[in-house]
């Protein structure tokens, strides 16, 4: 208990248990839309990434065959302002713990060009690696000395053009 200052009427904590339960449900209230707001930043923007990725290399008659392929795919969340339209820059391939580039750039096909993303869409592109320039043995084991990782850059002109960085799951290539 307390006593108001220059009174003698003693105030009790539970003397406005109600205006006290208006504030913590406000302040709940407001920690959850500071917290969850409109929601999260791939509902607004694009989101990339490479999936299903997969390589493998065979010796032929004059040099090592590099094969294999990966998926790109691009989201567009629902509450985005507009549709984009994303640019691949390029890809490679990286070490997956030392992040040191194995090989790039990654030749890889088919070139899609501009693809267009509509808002709350998601696109997967299928690419394939070029087989047809052989590797030297050198790129070869470096290829084979650990896991990798295929990594590459898209561009979006909902994002003002800006590059958005990709990561594939850290893969073994097989063949080794």
């Amino acid at each position: 208990m307390r006593y108001a200052r220059g009174m003698s009427v003693k105030l009790e904590k539970a003397a406005f248990p109600a205006s006290r339960r208006l504030v913590r449900g406000g302040a709940a209230v407001l920690l959850a839309l500071c917290v969850g707001g409109c929601g999260s930043k791939q509902s607004v923007s694009l989101g990339a990434q490479i999936d299903n990725a997969s390589l493998s290399v065979s010796d032929v008659t004059l040099g090592t065959q590099l094969a294999g392929g990966f998926t790109l795919v691009l989201e567009l969340g629902d509450y985005a302002s507009q549709g984009t339209h994303v640019t691949v820059e390029s890809f490679s391939v990286i070490g997956a713990d030392s992040n040191d580039t194995v090989l790039a750039p990654l030749q890889v096909g088919p070139d899609p060009g501009t693809i267009d993303v509509g808002v709350g869409e998601t696109k997967k592109v299928a690419f394939t690696v070029n087989a047809t320039k052989l590797l030297s043995s050198a790129d070869k084991a470096k290829l084979c000395a650990g896991a990798i990782v295929i990594a590459g850059t898209v561009t979006d002109t909902l994002g003002g053009g800006h590059s958005i960085p990709l990561r594939s799951a850290r893969i073994s290539v097989s063949g080794c």
